[in-house]
């Protein structure tokens, strides 16, 4: 690209990149993530998920192998569809003390959780990706007409 100048590359990569942060859809999507992952990290920080992990384990008797932790991180998955990163942020860190507690591997924690987080997010539009493909097509709806 660019009769492969480096520096005619970098010019057109900066370019790219500042036209991307000057569209107003973009930029609201990226502040929704960014929103939802400030959330997400308050809600870590707070004690919230370790005390949903000792409801669900101790009160309720839900969890009691390692299919049941890895079910749970699914449904979780299901359940919470608000964006696909955060969506695997929060299963993820549902189920990682049973991942430990029940010495399952990390790699089927997350193929749980990339499982669940893309596909339920992308068809359900309430959420960072519908903003996402909505804005995208009304940018090509509009280069139509």
């Amino acid at each position: 690209m660019h009769d492969f100048s480096l520096v005619g590359s970098a010019e057109a990569l900066y370019t790219l990149f500042f036209s991307l942060l000057t569209t107003p859809w973009i930029l609201k999507t990226l502040g929704f993530a960014i929103l939802v992952g400030s959330i997400m990290a308050l809600i870590e920080a707070s004690g919230a998920i370790n005390g949903f992990i000792e409801f669900v384990q101790h009160k309720k008797g839900l969890v009691k192998s390692e299919r049941a932790a890895l079910l749970l991180s699914y449904m979780v998955g299901v359940v919470i569809f608000i964006e696909s990163s955060i969506t695997a942020l929060i299963s993820g860190a549902v189920g990682k003390p049973f991942c430990h507690l029940y010495k399952t591997p990390q790699a089927k924690l997350a193929f749980v959780c990339d499982s669940t987080s893309a596909p339920i997010s992308s068809l359900i539009a309430l959420n960072g990706w519908g903003a996402l493909l909505l804005g995208l097509l009304q940018h090509k709806y509009q280069k139509e007409c």
